[in-house]
């Protein structure tokens, strides 16, 4: 889906740029149009992430410990972002909550639409760690990617 998100984009901008330098006459709504796909991409993206084992992380010391031991930090690291993600899920309610109450000034669309990203996002991406931690993994497959 975020690969759609990511063309849509991309004819977006190519219309905007067109009506803007060659009929002179720029439209008010693909920017902000543009600016709301991005978000919404970004969020889903990170999942994709999460399935892909393409966190920064620095593992120096991670490899220096005997396999079980690493795959148990492995696994604290996991329990660590589910955490954050926690908060990013909450506060991201929140402040949709507050989009509720307003518009976009452009496309005149409720600013739910775009807050909401992020929480989606992160529900998404718990239940990707939750599938990687539960569902039977062996240690070879939380090797990084």
């Amino acid at each position: 889906m975020a690969v759609t998100f990511f063309a849509v984009i991309t004819v977006l901008v190519l219309v905007q740029v067109f009506f803007r330098f060659v009929l002179h006459n720029a439209l008010p709504w693909p920017e902000e149009a543009t600016r709301f796909l991005l978000i919404w991409a970004a969020h889903l993206s990170f999942n994709i992430i999460i399935i892909e084992n393409l966190n920064i992380n620095v593992a120096f010391f991670q490899d220096k410990l005997p396999s079980r031991v690493g795959d148990i930090l492995k696994v604290i690291i996991l329990l660590m972002q589910v955490v954050f993600l926690g908060f990013l899920i909450w506060y991201g309610f929140l402040y949709a909550q507050v989009g509720m109450m307003s518009k976009s000034p452009a496309m005149g669309i409720p600013m739910i639409i775009p807050y909401i990203a992020v929480p989606v996002g992160g529900i998404f991406s718990i239940f990707q760690i939750i599938v990687k931690i539960f569902a039977g993994k062996s240690s070879s497959d939380f090797q990084e990617g």
